[in-house]
């Protein structure tokens, strides 16, 4: 008979005041914000909180209980922000992209969060949209993870709650079950019978002999092996089944359910098998939800349910179906139905999420289909009163399901713990692993290789292993002493710890990051093709094509693109009544991947956009007046620019612009080539780009990943090619014009050319001479030679790596046509006007001249130094005048990083020793103060988020920079006035701070003191606000580098002062037998040369090695830790744009400082 299903009134909890009912409502949000949708163990399980809340609130609980349950299920959830979880930014150009992927769980509910608040909190519409949209709808796979995506998004209904429904939204991207393809393409139809009974097809599997030994025990585990063994046998039954009235064929399948479920419990111990309750639980959830759908759409789902129930049906070793009526109790004795609620409420088992989920199944099922004397009320009592926990897991997997459990708790227990304790993972700190691991392993070689065997100390092979690797230049002993393999392992580390050397990874790392996700859009676009030829649903826009090898192809320079695609049509007409009939109703979204990566094809040009294209959507009258409005709600971009959408195309052709549901359909063009696509955007200081759209973010990742592979092709070639010819020049010269002073101390002469200009290059000072370049004072063509090398292999690398890049552009502009190269020309212009998007040692041009303006002013004050506080001095005056100038340009050159000495450092009057002390101190600190300085996110690494802040800041665990400071409240990340979307999307950093106090305990304050691995972190007096225009912004730069200075000032002085008490501690005994040896002042320059990583040493009167070589083993392993320190202090902060990689966790960050900076604009003005 058939039947039409009323529609289930909804509880709207927003509308209800009363006690029970806004508990519940607080509940629901806490678990919304406080758990991720899925659960241990590895993310299996699931979050049923809502089930187990919503059931019970139904069945009559008080608040206390709702509370309770609360507090016993929350135990057993993840946070969002657990390790397991990725927090990459989902949009809606790329959402189906990670479908099936359980660590996105935490991801795909901020994005569902996100697009309710674009659709104005219509969470309908959005559940419609995405559900049922274009020809591969997700519903067809919402039977994953035993059906909860349908279980959860009911109760969304039922309490009208926005949170469970973009929970269900995110269970269903995450457990996007492979039956999907079952349904998606039905396979031919092979059955043998037809039936429109759902227990007529079960009986038939039941005597299917096909089945018989399939597996030895019940459990969820048979499912993953069902459709690989046996996918024709299933195929063929679910075949046999017709569904021609839904509704009433729902009753059926609700009824079979409930006499199933009863047929399966264990008389004896009262058990329940676990996965035929949910056979039960996924009709209750189709009876919500049947009402709000089409026929059509019942049918499809209704279908996926009989799928799914014969699965279950045959992984449970096929039960019974004649259930007796044994064990029941008279009608006439059964008690009502508030009755079996209240005793369920009373029950222990209360607390379970899925025991009172079958009661609200029974009672549904009897007061929608009816049944016979109370059947299933007194199959309800029955349940309630005998319920002793679930069973059906079968024997091994419920062992090794609590094995597994037990052990990742444990696990990530341990793992909690042990991270409050390290360090954050980061740039920063892998640096160190590296440097830390590389030391540990060649010291060990190093000291095998003595000769005479262990002839070096271990402590002297550790120091001399570490000196070379930070390039500190410091020696305990002789080099020209050591074996020559021991002298080449000091050259290799001198290479391994090359600042450019790391750099070059850096740069080679992010690019293969970009390349990685070119070939998921490449493969995501290709699969996506084939699935869906053949398909008997067809969008109504055509699709934009993508050109597969020639994508490929252009990822290389040289290709240009002649023929542009054809454009996308702008209409919008599909319909939304049904699934056959429902068009691609968010037609962007599932073309956005072959839009970025056809973006990736099209190579720029720098032709100028037509008149009249750049201007905006449609041009207005003279004098008319009109408002710059911020971005509609309903634009599908999470950040659409200010005013205008802008494309994101960049061959010169023109793309449609995403627009709001309700907006006119408009066609725009907008030159788009990649200078124009700078022009057009806006970019903050130190080429900060927000308000842009996902599509112009993926267009500025092309951008950047052209940057970076010029730069992984020119940044190796400057660091070998240097090096090659310095070394075949000082070898040469060495060989010819001083072989007696390299074989004196027996050394080749060629080896000690290639080994000082490798060291010079590096700026590590190390020599094997023992008298270092003491015997080259009258030889101009080493010291100026050696002295280029120092200022091109650091000091000066930005500088020589931009005039590089510049003379390349002026070359070509000069000596090409401008047609030719068009690709490198732009490239090159990207890196030249934003350089710290990319790399870390190279600065726009006015960074770039204040450096070079440093390094003149401080190179000049050490050679005026040397000749004028050395007047007088015998030592220095006894070299010929012309040479003493020469020397002292080139020691001035040298000490503050290069190391070298060319005349004895003793021998020097004091009042240069501590000149030299106080360039050692400062000698990263042009360098430095200028990478952090143009840093893309200067705000974010300075720790500035309100006026007035401690200098005691959280470290986030993902960057390793300030985020919130003690005692302030949490930061508005998005201004309500701008970027409309992006606004109403939370961030996880927001959800993190908007569940953490205002209170952070000493230890965590204690490791943000001793383990910030950058100095950074401290912020600007009151009344240094950001954006400020005018002479202001002036001011505000050189705020900017004061807090910058200060903040290393008091990131080093600690440590030096530290080791400069415990080595003089430890040296007492030495300092007493000979005090103007030790002196303090002799310790404090060797520590500060450690520090700086300079080299230069005081040296001793009776050995030619540096003066720590005198020193315990204590003061040699302390200076050990100082040099490694020292190493890392001149690197970028771990947030720095140039060594993160690429990520829509980047682009977040971008848009968060420009939000701050915005807001604190904004307050400024009022």
């Amino acid at each position: 008979m058939s039947i039409k299903l009323d529609n289930v009134l909804p509880h709207r909890l927003s509308e209800l005041n009363d006690p029970t009912s806004v508990k519940l409502k607080k509940l629901l949000n806490r678990n919304h914000n406080e758990h991720a949708i899925l659960r241990d163990p590895r993310l299996i399980l699931h979050n049923h909180v809502p089930h187990a809340l919503g059931s019970s609130y139904l069945l009559g609980a008080t608040e206390s209980q709702l509370q309770h349950i609360f507090d016993a299920e929350s135990p057993h959830l993840v946070e969002p922000d657990d390790k397991r979880i990725i927090h990459e930014e989902i949009t809606t150009s790329n959402w189906r992209k990670f479908l099936g992927k359980k660590p996105y769980t935490a991801a795909y509910a901020v994005f569902f969060d996100g697009e309710v608040a674009k659709y104005g909190g219509d969470w309908r519409r959005v559940v419609e949209d995405y559900v049922w949209a274009g020809p591969e709808p997700i519903i067809n796979g919402f039977s994953g993870g035993l059906s909860h995506p349908f279980i959860h998004l009911a109760y969304a209904y039922e309490f009208d709650d926005e949170k469970v429904a973009t929970e269900a939204l995110s269970m269903g991207c995450t457990e996007y079950d492979p039956t999907h393809e079952i349904l998606d393409n039905p396979p031919p139809d092979s059955s043998t019978y037809k039936t429109k009974s759902i227990k007529e097809v079960l009986s038939r599997i039941r005597g299917d002999k096909r089945f018989d030994g399939y597996v030895d025990s019940p459990g969820f585990v048979n499912l993953f092996t069902l459709l690989g063994k046996f996918r024709y046998e299933v195929v063929e039954h679910w075949n046999a089944w017709v569904v021609e009235d839904p509704d009433a064929q729902l009753g059926d399948c609700a009824k079979m359910a409930a006499e199933l479920f009863m047929q399966t419990r264990n008389n004896e111990e009262g058990m329940f098998d676990f996965y035929v309750a949910h056979i039960l639980t996924f009709a209750h959830a189709l009876r919500v939800l049947f009402p709000l759908w089409s026929n059509e759409q019942k049918v499809s789902v209704l279908r996926q349910y009989g799928l799914w129930t014969t699965m279950v049906y045959i992984a449970q070793l096929r039960p019974g179906l004649d259930w007796k009526e044994e064990g029941l109790s008279k009608v006439d004795k059964t008690p009502a139905w508030d009755v079996i609620f209240r005793n369920s409420l009373d029950s222990k088992w209360m607390t379970d999420v899925h025991f009172p989920k079958v009661v609200r199944g029974m009672k549904v099922v009897e007061e929608t289909w009816g049944s016979s004397d109370g059947l299933y009320r007194r199959a309800a009592d029955v349940f309630v009163e005998r319920f002793n926990g679930w069973g059906g897991y079968g024997s091994l997997a419920t062992s090794r399901m609590s094995f597994i459990s037990s052990l990742e708790r444990w696990l990530a227990r341990f793992s909690n713990r042990s991270r409050r304790y390290l360090p954050p993972l980061n740039f920063i700190t892998i640096h160190y692993a590296y440097f830390i691991l590389v030391c540990l392993i060649t010291s060990v070689i190093f000291w095998g290789s003595s000769n005479p065997a262990f002839s070096v100390s271990y402590t002297d092979s550790l120091f001399l292993v570490v000196s070379a690797m930070t390039e500190a230049g410091l020696n305990t002993v002789n080099l020209s002493q050591l074996t020559t393999w021991q002298q080449t392992l000091l050259f290799i580390l001198l290479l391994l710890g090359s600042t450019i050397w790391v750099s070059i990874w850096t740069v080679l790392a992010r690019k293969h990051v970009f390349e990685k996700r070119f070939d998921e859009i490449v493969r995501a676009e290709r699969a996506r093709k084939l699935s869906r030829q053949g398909s008997t649903i067809s969008l109504s826009l055509p699709r934009l094509p993508l050109d597969l090898p020639r994508l490929q192809m252009a990822l290389s320079f040289g290709i240009s693109q002649t023929t542009p695609p054809p454009p996308l049509d702008q209409s919008m007409n599909a319909t939304k009544a049904g699934n056959s009939e429902k068009g691609d109703v968010r037609p962007d979204d599932e073309r956005a991947d072959a839009a970025k990566a056809a973006s990736i094809d099209r190579q720029p040009t720098l032709k100028d956009a037509p008149e009249g294209t750049r201007e905006g959507i449609s041009s207005q009258a003279p004098g008319h007046i009109t408002f710059d409005e911020a971005p509609h709600p309903n634009v599908t971009d999470e950040a659409t620019s200010t005013g205008v959408s802008l494309p994101g195309n960049m061959n010169g052709t023109a793309r449609p612009l995403r627009r709001p549901y309700n907006a006119p359909a408009e066609s725009t063009e907008l030159d788009t080539d990649a200078r124009n696509f700078l022009k057009h955007r806006s970019a903050g200081r130190h080429g900060q780009f927000h308000d842009l759209s996902s599509d112009e973010r993926d267009h500025l990742g092309g951008c950047e990943y052209r940057a970076l592979k010029v730069l992984a092709m020119l940044v190796p070639a400057y660091f070998f090619l240097w090096q090659v010819l310095a070394c075949l020049a000082l070898g040469a010269w060495m060989n010819n014009y001083m072989p007696d002073t390299a074989r004196a101390n027996g050394i080749n002469p060629w080896w000690l050319g290639i080994f000082n200009a490798v060291s010079a290059f590096n700026n590590s000072g190390m020599s094997l001479l023992d008298a270092n370049m003491i015997p080259f004072q009258q030889a101009p063509y080493v010291l100026i030679t050696m002295g280029l090398l120092i200022l091109a292999g650091n000091t000066a690398y930005p500088l020589f790596l931009r005039l590089i890049i510049w003379s390349s552009l002026r070359l070509l502009n000069l000596t090409t046509r401008e047609d030719a190269f068009i690709d490198l020309r732009a490239t090159l212009e990207f890196i030249l006007k934003y350089p710290r998007r990319v790399y870390t040692n190279l600065f726009p041009s006015r960074p770039s001249w204040w450096l070079l303006f440093m390094l003149i002013w401080l190179n000049c004050v050490d050679w005026v130094a040397f000749e004028v506080l050395n007047i007088g001095n015998s030592v220095i005056e006894q070299i010929p005048t012309g040479y003493r100038v020469l020397n002292g340009l080139f020691q001035a050159l040298a000490v503050r990083s290069g190391g070298f000495y060319v005349v004895p450092i003793s021998g020097l009057f004091i009042g240069l020793q501590l000149l030299y002390v106080i360039m050692m101190y400062i000698s990263v600190y042009p360098v430095v103060i200028t990478m952090r300085h143009s840093n893309i996110y200067e705000e974010r690494s300075l720790g500035i988020y309100s006026d007035d802040v401690d200098s005691t800041s959280e470290i986030d665990p993902e960057v390793g920079a300030p985020l919130l400071p003690i005692g302030s409240q949490p930061p508005t990340l998005a201004c309500t006035t701008s970027i409309g979307a992006a606004s109403a999307r939370p961030s996880v950093l927001a959800r993190r701070l908007s569940r953490s106090g205002p209170v952070i305990d000493a230890r965590r304050a204690l490791k943000s003191t001793f383990m910030s691995f950058h100095g950074v972190g401290v912020t600007p007096p009151k009344g240094s606000g950001l954006g400020q225009s005018g002479s202001e912004q002036g001011e505000s730069r050189v705020s900017f580098i004061s807090h910058q200075i200060r903040g290393q000032l008091a990131h080093d002085l600690w440590w030096l002062v530290l080791a400069v008490l415990i080595i003089t501690i430890i040296e007492t005994s030495k300092f007493i037998k000979d005090p103007v040896t030790f002196s303090v002042f002799n310790i404090i320059f060797e520590v500060v040369s450690a520090y700086g990583t300079v080299g230069i040493s005081v040296g001793l009167p009776t050995d030619a090695f540096s003066f720590c070589g005198a020193w315990h083993i204590g003061s040699k392993l302390v200076l050990c830790l100082v040099m490694l320190r020292g190493r890392h202090r001149g690197l970028p902060v771990a947030l720095d744009h140039a060594v993160r990689l690429p990520g829509r966790q980047l682009h977040r960050y971008e848009e968060e400082d420009h939000q701050i900076r915005r807001g604190r604009t904004i307050e400024l003005e009022r």
